[in-house]
């Protein structure tokens, strides 16, 4: 959640975004450690419950740390279903499967978002600078600039996870584990921490809720 608080952050650290050195060992060594130790030994055993134990062993520090325990999780969730799908199927790429599945399914949600005229991460964004919808139907120059920056920056996480797809679905469909696990963790964090600050560079400079959400009216009265 931090990275993606960093959108809509004054400044941006794209070590910060990603987690730094320590979320981007963790995101990334379950797959490296898989595709490492299954190029050695040439069976599925050792690298499944090597990668899901150091999954596991990341959250427990986290956890006798007190530190925020949510990325571990979803790492170590994520891990596990990935080790049973290639166990049960006897096949590593699968390893990798759901990754790619999920890469399918946020990229279709968000451009299904964006042709309805509802752009997902628009609301998102919103909801982290105190307007949740506000800008979505509002007429004002102010409104209208900050609901297509919205539309934009949507569009641009719709393209992430489609060329995520784009690479890695022809590995996976042609059985190149190997592969398919270096465009993994090259397409990771650090493709993520990209487009986190090219968003950030089209939410920076937009006008302040405020101009959009209590317009000023010259002939109110009150003012």
């Amino acid at each position: 959640m931090s990275g993606v608080r960093s959108v809509a952050g004054e400044s941006f650290n794209m070590w910060e975004a990603v987690g730094g050195v320590r979320g981007v060992i963790e995101a990334n060594a379950p797959a490296i450690i898989f595709v490492v130790l299954y190029t050695v030994t040439g069976g599925l055993g050792v690298p499944l419950v090597t990668a899901l134990a150091f999954a596991l062993l990341a959250t427990l520090i986290r956890t006798f740390q007190h530190l925020d325990t949510g990325p571990a999780l979803a790492g170590l969730f994520t891990t596990a279903l990935s080790t049973i799908w290639a166990w049960h199927s006897g096949q590593p790429a699968n390893y990798f499967a759901l990754g790619l599945i999920l890469n399918i399914v946020y990229c279709a949600i968000l451009l299904l978002s964006v042709l309805v005229r509802h752009p997902l991460v628009g609301y998102i964004i919103g909801f982290l600078r105190d307007d949740a919808a506000a800008w979505r139907t509002s007429t004002v120059p102010e409104g209208k600039t900050t609901r297509r920056r919205y539309t934009v920056v949507t569009w641009m996480w719709a393209g992430l996870f489609a060329l995520r797809v784009a690479v890695q679905g022809p590995l996976y469909l042609g059985g190149l584990t190997a592969a398919l696990g270096v465009a993994k963790v090259i397409m990771g964090p650090f493709l993520y921490g990209g487009v986190l600050w090219l968003s950030w560079l089209l939410v920076r400079d937009l006008p302040p809720v405020d101009t959009y959400l209590h317009p000023y009216d010259p002939d109110d009265p009150v003012l």
